[in-house]
């Protein structure tokens, strides 16, 4: 045994068994060790009631945990017992069941089978759930009767002469345990027992599920004869009137007919008439004789008419996709246009920003030295020379006016 770490969580603590013999041995008073042969019968009482006892948290009630899952088990078995009987014997051609009323009867019967098949299901799912708490329940009376049995030896060995004096203590754990271990033991037998009544009723249901669903079948086989004596007794009615019908339906059509022996003028003989209509009458009929009776032609025909579908069905993939391609191609051209677009202004954006910058750090005592060594001439009017000569001749002007005012 193992401390308990803070990490293993409560369910570990609570059901740790070195905690719960530390803590009983430390504030129970009553429950003393002497020596080792107390805790070892002290340790044999908490080993077999740790899990059953001595644990507040209810995910750790272990009989709890079986007791409820057995009743929601009973209850299901029960509810599907008042299902079965409030149907009854149900007759599928006239059912009233809103889940089943259709017009088309494969529906009809497609959803039935779905809600037959459905109810099975839950049934044959609770089976296994009983049988799965079946075999953990033998289990743990697997695991009494071993305790049960250490136990008794060590009572045995608890109460021999060489013993006796250094373990009365323990002997009373140990007593304690064993009637601890036959109360647990009479409860799973009662458990299992239960579970096995309950399997029982399931069976019984199926059977009778079973049964019931045959004598449905076989009351549906016989309104579907009837149904079908129905329908030869309204189809021999058609033919019987159709048979009556049918010598005057020919003389109407062979006395209304055009011919020149009856209506004269330049209408066809009657025997050119009989020549072109009763040899393509006998083919046709044949023909369709042969395709009636024959399986090589409904074969052909079947497969004729699979290899047009295919090859309409593959016309129509190929334009779809050829008109996708097309739509696909569009798009990627438009896209392609639409990126060329940008990075032309992008260029644009680029020269133009660029010109901006040359244009801000522009010298231009530079750029006049360029000019200069690049054969700048420098204007007449700004020349030194003649600005000199300017100079020289308005001096001339002034004393000029001055000596004319003298």
């Amino acid at each position: 045994m193992r401390e308990a770490l803070s990490t293993d969580g409560r369910l570990y603590q609570q059901a740790d068994l070195r905690n719960s013999v530390f803590n009983e041995v430390n504030a129970d008073l009553t429950a003393r060790c002497e020596n080792s042969w107390d805790l070892a019968a002290l340790l044999a009482l908490h080993a077999v009631t740790v899990l059953f006892e001595r644990s507040s948290h209810p995910d750790l009630e272990i009989f709890r945990i079986f007791e409820e899952a057995i009743s929601i088990l009973t209850e299901k078995m029960t509810n599907s017992f008042k299902r079965f009987r409030a149907l009854g014997f149900r007759d599928k051609a006239i059912d009233h069941d809103d889940a089943v009323r259709t017009t088309n009867i494969r529906a009809k019967h497609k959803l039935e089978g779905e809600l037959a098949e459905k109810q099975n299901r839950e049934n044959t799912s609770a089976l296994l759930e009983l049988r799965d708490i079946e075999d953990e329940l033998k289990t743990l009376a697997k695991l009494f009767e071993i305790q049960a049995k250490a136990i008794q030896d060590m009572t045995t060995h608890y109460k021999s002469n060489e013993l006796k004096h250094l373990t009365h203590n323990g002997l009373p754990f140990l007593e304690q345990a064993a009637e601890k271990l036959q109360e647990y033991t009479s409860q799973t037998e009662k458990m299992i027992k239960h579970v096995q009544s309950t399997r029982e009723d399931f069976d019984k249901l199926l059977q009778m599920v079973q049964r019931q669903a045959q004598v449905d079948e076989v009351r549906l086989s016989r309104l579907q004869a009837d149904l079908a004596s129905a329908q030869s007794r309204s189809v021999m009615i058609f033919t019987t009137f159709t048979v009556i019908f049918l010598p005057l339906t020919f003389f109407t059509g062979l006395f209304g007919m055009n011919t020149r022996e009856w209506g004269g003028g330049t209408f066809l003989h009657l025997r050119t008439i009989g020549i072109i209509s009763i040899p393509a009458s006998f083919t046709i009929i044949t023909l369709a004789l042969i395709v009636a009776w024959s399986t090589r032609m409904r074969k052909l025909f079947s497969t004729t008419h699979k290899f047009f579908n295919s090859l309409i069905l593959n016309s129509k993939t190929w334009v779809v996709e050829t008109i996708r391609n097309l739509n696909l191609k569009a798009i990627k051209d438009i896209d392609a246009r639409k990126k060329s677009m940008e990075v032309k202004k992008e260029k644009r954006r680029r020269k133009e920003a660029k010109r901006q910058a040359t244009f801000l750090d522009e010298d231009f005592w530079e750029g006049h030295t360029l000019g200069r060594e690049k054969a700048y001439q420098v204007p007449l009017q700004n020349r030194r020379s003649i600005r000199e000569e300017r100079v020289r001749m308005m001096k001339g002007m002034g004393s000029g006016e001055r000596g004319t005012l003298r």
